[in-house]
């Protein structure tokens, strides 16, 4: 391993090239910090790539009422829709209803009209019903006992490539964003932390003074670096498994849920 390079100074280290890091860093360089990221494999290699690819309010937070919870995220989503259009696109959802599902289908229509409330000021259309015709012209619906189609949008992304668009602008507002930069040790100073960073096989201390850990599922790993991080019970990590099929001809735009 070569020598230690000489320190630099930051106001803020990001731990994590995900878009939660991608997402700190370019907020906090815009607001004049200096600001370092340091990812120690790939931008968005890991969680970032592997999501569901939508970029959505919540529909389903509504059932436990947290109103403040969808209506943020519903901002968010018309504000990437307005400033990401050639990232973020609308996709138009399909709830077919069949005769057994006359109590789910009420609430269904109740949590719709509260998801149209609370994304008022944004460019989507609203949720809606589908007319007999339509419903009559989806391919590969069962048709059996369906009493109704139910319709909604949110909207779809190249995770990835959203995630490296954050990057790219965090760079272009001052940070200084690097991969294959492996943290290796976080010490406390009297002013920040001094952190240890393997750059490809050489050694290099940068000091800062505050730290934000956007690890992702490695987070309990950078927090065990240091004492100075308050005792904490372990991570519990959550896994969603999404499955993908080839859509058979003729293709559809819409996606049923």
């Amino acid at each position: 391993m070569g020598g230690l390079v000489l320190t630099q100074s930051f106001d803020l280290l990001v731990i994590g090239g995900g878009i939660h890091g991608a997402a700190v860093a370019r907020d906090a360089a815009g607001r004049g910090l200096k600001v370092m990221l340091a990812e120690k494999g790939d931008y968005a290699s890991a969680t970032s790539s592997a999501s569901s690819k939508l970029i959505h309010g919540g529909l389903r937070y509504l059932e436990h009422l947290e109103l403040s919870l969808v209506r943020e995220s519903l901002v968010e989503r018309a504000g990437l829709l307005e400033t990401a259009p050639h990232l973020i696109a609308p996709i138009r959802f399909l709830l077919p209803i069949y005769g057994w599902q006359k109590r789910q289908a009420l609430r269904l229509r109740a949590g719709l009209a509260i998801y149209d409330v609370l994304s008022f000021g944004d460019a989507l259309p609203a949720s809606g019903r589908l007319d007999d015709d339509d419903i009559a012209q989806l391919p590969r619906l069962r048709q059996e006992n369906l009493t109704t189609v139910l319709h909604y949008h949110d909207c779809m992304t190249d995770d990835a490539r959203l995630t490296l668009a954050v990057l790219l602008d965090a760079g272009a507002r001052g940070a200084d964003i690097k991969n294959r930069r492996a943290v290796t040790s976080i010490v406390p100073l009297a002013n920040g932390y001094g952190i240890d960073l393997d750059e490809r096989g050489q050694k290099r201390r940068v000091e800062a003074r505050f730290i934000v850990n956007a690890s992702g599922p490695w987070v309990g790993n950078v927090d065990a670096m240091t004492e100075a991080a308050p005792p904490r019970r372990p991570l519990r990590l959550v896994r969603g498994s999404h499955i993908v099929l080839k859509m058979p001809e003729p293709p559809q735009a819409d996606a049923y849920t």
